[in-house]
């Protein structure tokens, strides 16, 4: 489906107005490209260039590696800012850099990201979620400037279509087993708010008479007299 529309500017202090036509087009990839000619003959053309390159495969736009892109990303989020943003300071482009080379480069590095489709992006965003070598905030880190490395090189003419548009990683942690080997399962995971909540149950019960939640009763009173202090120590790290 694709469509071109008239588009009336504000008066001019004559009383003419200034006229555009916008061209709305869709892709392979399910996303739409919006574009503003001048005049109706413009967008016509590039419509019927745009069905032609669909129906034969064929771009206009030179191969575009990933780690180049990521290369010119970091120089921009440092020299000019990312996107409308404010430049970030150089230790945090460091910071940024050892982020994208760590873990993008060698999952990516040699993509050509002009040829990217939506699977494509889903596929890396999955790979980054069930990577269990990587804790949630590197997740997320890694998802977003992978994303922003596309959208710069889009917004500067390298790449024709925004094919990450409405993709995104969950915002939040999955639940993991509880004391599979260590609370919250491995040492990168929280406990869950369920889990935070047994375990000040049973502190409590331990605290109190730890009888009931042993085999053998044998030394439960210094069982007790530990977890007077312990409970206030699980306590203020739960709520601070």
């Amino acid at each position: 489906m694709s469509s071109i529309r008239k588009r009336l500017g504000r008066k001019r202090p004559d009383g003419t107005r200034r006229t555009s036509w916008i061209l709305d087009v869709g892709t392979k990839a399910g996303t739409r490209i919006r574009k503003t000619f001048h005049s109706k003959a413009e967008a016509e053309d590039a419509r019927g260039n745009h069905f032609a390159d669909l129906r034969s495969g064929s771009t206009d736009l030179p191969p575009l590696l990933f780690k180049d892109a990521a290369e010119d990303y970091l120089k921009i989020i440092e020299k000019v800012g990312r996107n409308g943003r404010l430049p970030v300071s150089p230790e945090t482009a460091h910071d940024y850099g050892k982020t994208v080379d760590l873990h993008l480069i060698p999952r990516v590095g040699e993509q050509d990201i002009a040829k990217n489709t939506a699977p494509d992006v889903v596929a890396m965003r999955d790979a980054l979620a069930l990577d269990p070598d990587l804790g949630h905030s590197t997740r997320k880190k890694c998802f977003m400037h992978y994303v922003g490395i596309h959208q710069e090189a889009f917004n500067r003419g390298r790449i024709r279509n925004n094919v990450w548009s409405g993709i995104s990683l969950a915002t939040t942690p999955a639940i993991r087993a509880a004391f599979a080997d260590e609370i919250g399962g491995s040492r990168r995971s929280m406990p869950s708010r369920t889990e935070v909540s047994i375990l000040l149950k049973t502190s409590a019960q331990l605290r109190e008479d730890p009888r009931p939640l042993l085999d053998d009763t044998k030394g439960w009173r210094a069982i007790q007299a530990a977890w007077a202090k312990y409970h206030v120590l699980l306590l203020t790290a739960v709520l601070t």
